[in-house]
C-alpha cells in the first residue's frame, strides 16, 4: 500500500475520527479505483476528469446502485481533496462529478409502543442481557451512533447529573442524556457485570465477555436480539433506535436545532428529515384538520 493510503487512512481515522468499518470501505473504493487505473496504464495520482467521468461510466455499467455509487464518488472525491490539502496535487479531477440522484428513503422509525414493548419484556437473568439491555436503553436515551457507543468511556460519565459527553464526527463534542431507568441499569452493568470482565484500565463502558471493547457488528447482533422482545418489531438495527430518538423527540415538541445539537449533525438539513416520518403524528394531525374527519366525529 502506498505512502498516500497510510497517510490519509491515519488522517480519517485520528483526526476525521471515522470508524474503521468506513475506513475500511474507503480503502476498497481506493484500490478498485487503482486496479481501474492500472488497466488503463494510469496510477492514482495521474488522473484527469476524463478518467473520472469514464470510472464513473463502468460504476454504471457493473449495474450498481445509485447509492453504491454515489457513495464510491464520495469517497474517492475526499481522498482527492486530502491530496489537494496537503499539497501533493493541485486539483481535485473528480470536483464537479456529478452522478444521478439518488432517491431519498426515510428512516424507519419504532413507534413509543415498540419500544415500551421491548423495555417491559427485558429480562435480567444473566451477564450478557444486562449488558444488552443497557446498550438498547443507552441508545434509545440519548440517540448514540454505534461507534460512538462502543468508543465510549467510563470516566466521561456524570451518573450524579445523568449526563456525559460524546466525540462524534469531526471530533465534535456534544453532551447526551439519560433517565434514572437507564441510570439504575448502567450502574447495574458496571457493578455486577464490567467488573468481571475487565480490569481498572480498560477505559470504555462496554466490554464482551473476553474483556475487549465492543465492535460494531457485535453491537448490531445484540440490538437484534433486543428487538426480538417485541413481536412487533421487525429485524432491529441500531440506526433505527437513533432515528426513533430523533422523531420521539421532535414529537413531543423538542425545537429541531436542539434535536439537531443532541444527534451531533452539522448540517440542519440532515435533521430535518425527521420532521417527515412519524406517520402517527400525520395522521394525528389529519383526523383533527381534515374537514371530513371532523364530519365523522
Amino acid at each position: 500500500m502506498n505512502k498516500y493510503y497510510i497517510e490519509y487512512f491515519s488522517y480519517l481515522e485520528k483526526q476525521r475520527n471515522y470508524s474503521l468499518i468506513t475506513i475500511k470501505d474507503y480503502k476498497n473504493h481506493l484500490l478498485k479505483f487503482e486496479e481501474y487505473l492500472n488497466s488503463e496504464g494510469m496510477n492514482i495520482l495521474n488522473v484527469d476528469r476524463i478518467a473520472c467521468r469514464n470510472y464513473l461510466n463502468f460504476l454504471y455499467q457493473k449495474r450498481l446502485s445509485k447509492g453504491s455509487i454515489a457513495t464510491i464518488v464520495s469517497s474517492l472525491k475526499s481522498f482527492y481533496r486530502y491530496l489537494v490539502n496537503q499539497g501533493i496535487i493541485t486539483t481535485n479531477p473528480w470536483i464537479n462529478i456529478k452522478v444521478l440522484k439518488v432517491e431519498k428513503k426515510l428512516p424507519s422509525v419504532m413507534f413509543v409502543n415498540q419500544v415500551n414493548e421491548i423495555i417491559d419484556n427485558m429480562k435480567f437473568d444473566t451477564d450478557i442481557k444486562i449488558r444488552d439491555n443497557a446498550i438498547f436503553l443507552l441508545l434509545y436515551n440519548s440517540g448514540l451512533r454505534v461507534s460512538e457507543l462502543c468508543n465510549l468511556p467510563l470516566n466521561s460519565i456524570d451518573f450524579k447529573e445523568k449526563k456525559f459527553v460524546v466525540t462524534g464526527k469531526g471530533n465534535r463534542q456534544r453532551w447526551c442524556f439519560f433517565d434514572d431507568d437507564c441510570k439504575e441499569l448502567l450502574e447495574n452493568y458496571i457493578d455486577r457485570v464490567r467488573s468481571k470482565y475487565v480490569t481498572n484500565d480498560f477505559k470504555f463502558l462496554f466490554c464482551s465477555t473476553r474483556g475487549t471493547p465492543l465492535s460494531p457488528r457485535v453491537v448490531q447482533n445484540v440490538i437484534r436480539k433486543v428487538g426480538n422482545n417485541s413481536i412487533h418489531t421487525k429485524r432491529l438495527h441500531p440506526h433505527t433506535i437513533r432515528h426513533s430518538y430523533a422523531t420521539h423527540m421532535l414529537d413531543n415538541g423538542a425545537d429541531i436545532r436542539v434535536v439537531q445539537e443532541m444527534l451531533g449533525h452539522q448540517s440542519l438539513a440532515t435533521t430535518q428529515i425527521y420532521t417527515h416520518i412519524s406517520t402517527s403524528k400525520l395522521k394525528e394531525e389529519y383526523a383533527k384538520a381534515h374537514p371530513l374527519m371532523k364530519k365523522n366525529k
